[in-house]
């Protein structure tokens, strides 16, 4: 019997990397499909629901990358008291589905046990001696811009869970570089194939479910948030190729279906015809193409980037070409504008003459790119006055359609430069970092560049997966501030 269990033990820990990578899968998996799900439900109590569960999947992946060791009596200590001080507080305040509604009850019992995950994730940390690591941190501007947009969420809003408790705990975990790696493996292998799911499943309950305009919504609430999931699911599934084709042994039996996938992916994104999307991509694809490569010539980044430049001034010529001769059909009679797809249809019109695009001159520039973006840069020119350094002004309208527009209307000037500044910081070091052969950059890198397009032209806020991405993403950041290298091998 001694032998037996000796020989248990010894499977158990030659198979415990195996064990920690399926935990943080499956974590991954419910983090994504909580996203996702977000964007089908109707009621703000729904949403709510799913956005919560995602927020705790979120955070016990972060406390078991940043290292739990349950070899330790105090940790189970810590968790009966966390368990205890749970039940006991849902208890005393009578929270039940008899009391608040069976959907409002689960709101706010999740509400509870994020605290609660909350309270024993940052004494675990405490306990492991992070707070040496802030220390190592606090003379870097990313960590104090990060802080500042934290600090910002738990001033102006009225709910700081969503973003404050994660992000603390995120600051105060020290992971390695190679252990977010894995994780960043998890999350864009869990969130493509949660997307494929759920995305086959609107197809099954909903196969012609377009808007009028023929974009393909089916049981999804927004088209434009639509098409950040598919664009999302473009990046994970084209950085899992990456991450396979850079490998010393290429297996053909991973590299076949993530391609078959992200070829999915592309088929739901053409459906779906998100303009934000598209700009994302657009991003995404050139930043690629710009900072991964393994060149070691001289100004081999530099040269791309101006090929980057040069080939986005020459599509920006052809398409002007091609919209006036559109247009020229469109005025004879040949051609309609309900013939074109969607996108197509607004870059024709934006070269149409004497037509004015809400609050600026026919014929401008500033015109045609009102036009272009169905009208949204009247839009930011009006609420762009309301801007105040601190806070908003009462009664302003916050639709926006830009987040860092959003963020200047909703929580002042000042906030929003904050958060635009955190993108270029995060986007630079991201670029270096890559090209100096961190493989651990690669998805930060991909995401930020999606997303910048994608926050400018949509109504993405902090909502999912945007600031989960971001949160995600950004530890390798933070972990380069200690020096830290994590080169291909």
């Amino acid at each position: 019997m001694g032998e037996l269990g000796m020989s248990l033990f010894e499977t158990l820990k030659k198979n415990i990397h195996s064990f920690y990578l399926g935990a943080i899968f499956l974590l991954s998996l419910g983090l994504s499909c909580s996203l996702i799900a977000v964007h089908e439900q109707f009621y703000q109590t729904e949403k709510d629901m799913f956005s919560y569960l995602a927020f705790f999947f979120a955070m016990l992946i972060i406390g078991l990358a940043g290292g739990i060791d349950l070899r330790k009596w105090y940790i189970w200590v810590e968790i009966l008291v966390c368990v205890v001080g749970t039940v006991a507080y849902l208890f005393v305040k009578n929270i039940r589905p008899s009391t608040y509604g069976e959907s409002y009850f689960k709101v706010v019992a999740l509400r509870v046990v994020l605290w609660a995950v909350f309270a024993f994730l940052v004494v675990n940390l405490i306990n492991k001696g992070t707070l040496a690591h802030i220390k190592s941190c606090v003379r870097v501007p990313f960590f104090w811009v990060t802080l500042l947009v934290c600090v910002l969420i738990a001033v102006f809003e009225h709910d700081p869970i969503p973003a404050v408790c994660p992000v603390v705990v995120f600051l105060l975990s020290d992971i390695s570089e190679e252990r977010w790696l894995e994780v960043c493996d998890c999350f864009a292998l869990s969130y493509g194939l949660g997307f494929a799911a759920f995305f086959t499943r609107s197809l099954i309950l909903a196969p012609v479910g377009g808007d009028v305009t023929g974009r393909y919504i089916g049981v999804f609430l927004n088209n434009s948030k639509l098409g950040a999931l598919c664009g999302v699911a473009m990046v994970c599934f084209g950085y899992l190729f990456l991450r396979l084709m850079r490998q010393v042994k290429r297996s053909v039996i991973k590299i076949l279906p993530i391609c078959l996938l992200f070829v999915y992916a592309t088929v739901a994104f053409l459906m779906v015809k998100g303009r934000a999307g598209e700009l994302g991509l657009a991003l995404a694809v050139m930043t690629g193409f710009m900072f991964l490569h393994k060149s070691t010539k001289k100004h081999a980044t530099a040269k791309r980037v101006m090929v980057v430049l040069g080939c986005a001034c020459a599509v920006l010529v052809a398409g002007v070409i091609m919209a006036h001769v559109l247009q020229q059909k469109v005025v004879r009679g040949e051609m309609k504008y309900d013939d074109m797809s969607y996108s197509l249809a607004h870059i024709v019109a934006a070269v149409e003459k004497d037509r004015s695009g809400g609050d600026f001159e026919a014929n401008s520039l500033l015109n045609a790119l009102d036009i272009l973006s169905a009208q949204r840069l009247t839009t930011w020119k009006q609420l762009g006055v309301q801007i105040i350094p601190f806070g908003h002004v009462e009664g302003v309208d916050t639709a926006t359609h830009s987040t860092y527009l959003y963020w200047m209307v909703k929580y002042g000037l000042i906030p929003g430069i904050a958060v635009i500044l955190w993108f270029i910081y995060y986007y630079l070091q991201a670029a270096v970092r890559t090209v100096k052969g961190s493989k651990s950059a690669v998805f930060p890198l991909l995401w930020c560049g999606f997303y910048a397009g994608v926050f400018l032209t949509s109504n993405e806020y902090w909502g999912a997966p945007g600031a989960f991405m971001m949160l995600f993403m950004a530890g390798t950041l933070i972990f380069s501030l200690r020096g830290r290298t994590d080169h291909e091998g």
